[in-house]
Formats: C-alpha cells, sequence, structure tokens
C-alpha cells in the first residue's frame, strides 16, 4: 500500500482499500486488558512506536466488472475530528463520485457516513443507491429511539437518513443483494453493525467496519 491506495483482488472483482484519513491514538487504545510495559515492548520489537498507535481510515472500493460498490463514505469535509481525504483518493484511481453505483453502510458512525453529503447538504454520490442492514434502517428510522440520543448522534436518522430514503434498500440478514454480496448482521460495536462478506471465483473475503 502507497499509504493511501491498495490494490487486491477477489477471484475477478477488483478491490481498492481506499485511506480517508489517520489519526494518532493512545498506545492505551489498543488493548485493554495487557499491561501497558508489556504491549509496548512487544509493539517496539517489531519496529512500531512504543507510545502511540497511528489508526488508518479506509473505505474499500469493489469493482464487479458490472458495478462499482463503495463500502462507507468516510469521514466527508469538515468532521470535527478528521477531515476525509476519500474523494482525491478515488479521483487518483480515475473515479468520480458519480461512478460511485452502489454504497454499503456498515453503520452509521460519522467517520463511516459523513461522506454522505457535502458541506451544502448535497448528496455527494448523486447516483448511487444504498444498501443497509434492516436492523440499521430500523433503528435510526425510529423517532421513539432518536428522541433518547443526542442532538449530535440523531441527526444520522433525522438529516441523512431522510436525504437517501428513497435510494436506499433496507436488507434482511445473510441476502445477497448483488451477485457476490451478502450481509451478515455484527450488532455489538453500534446498533444495526452490519459486515460484508464478498465473493467471487471461490475466494472471500469478510469487511468488518470496525
Amino acid at each position: 500500500m502507497n499509504g493511501e491506495r491498495y490494490h487486491f483482488k477477489v477471484g475477478t472483482f477488483q478491490c481498492i482499500a481506499v485511506n480517508d484519513a489517520v489519526e494518532p491514538s493512545p498506545l492505551t487504545d489498543l488493548a485493554m486488558d495487557v499491561p501497558e510495559e508489556q504491549l509496548a515492548q512487544a509493539l517496539a520489537e517489531r519496529g512500531f512506536s512504543s507510545t502511540e498507535l497511528i489508526v488508518a481510515f479506509n473505505c474499500l472500493f469493489i469493482h464487479t466488472g458490472e458495478h462499482r460498490v463503495l463500502v462507507d463514505t468516510g469521514c466527508g469535509r469538515g468532521m470535527d475530528r478528521l477531515d476525509g481525504k476519500l474523494l482525491q483518493n478515488l479521483q487518483a484511481e480515475g473515479l468520480a463520485p458519480q461512478d460511485i453505483d452502489r454504497i454499503f453502510l456498515t453503520h452509521a458512525d460519522g467517520d463511516h457516513v459523513s461522506g454522505l453529503m457535502d458541506t451544502e447538504g448535497r448528496l455527494v454520490f448523486s447516483n448511487a443507491r444504498y444498501i443497509m442492514w434492516k436492523g440499521m434502517w430500523d433503528f435510526w428510522s425510529s423517532e421513539t429511539i432518536l428522541a433518547q440520543l443526542p442532538e449530535a448522534l440523531a441527526s444520522f436518522g433525522r438529516k441523512t437518513l431522510p436525504a437517501i430514503k428513497d435510494r436506499t434498500e433496507p436488507v434482511e440478514p445473510e441476502t445477497e443483494f448483488l451477485p457476490g454480496f451478502r450481509i451478515i448482521p455484527t450488532p455489538g460495536h453500534r446498533p444495526g453493525h452490519a459486515s460484508l462478506i464478498i465473493s467471487s471465483a471461490g475466494e472471500h473475503l469478510v469487511h468488518l467496519g470496525d
């Protein structure tokens, strides 16, 4: 990986792991049940920093030959913590936002969905249809649930989800929404969290999205 993009294949599918941002994190964020000194020593022995962890925020692009699929949309521009560079890295691969025709959303954390809309409130991926696990849809479209959340969290359900409602396909567990793309619910990290199994020509990739 050149630090920004990494090309690989799953069967006949052409894939690119696309960097959106990086952020330093305290070493203690890596593991909670290991003594800090032991963790630092293990990392130092392998050539890694013994004081901090550099976290990469990546999105996955898959070209099936028929569809151009993006998994998550990154931080977007102007997010509180991070300023995403997904679009410029896609552009470096000759891909414009309007080239993407399917977007799978793993969950609704800001670093996964803030890239859906620009700073003017317009949809960035103007030709895309959106796929999410039905459990994610049900959670974020429930006003009863949203009323119990801080506004910063509820904004996905109140602002972003309505903007993509007519383009969104809520999918049941284990459904193959495109040939070679299957949703696996993985709740726990966030409400409605789902993972993706990508299969082509006898090869498989499990995308976890955190």
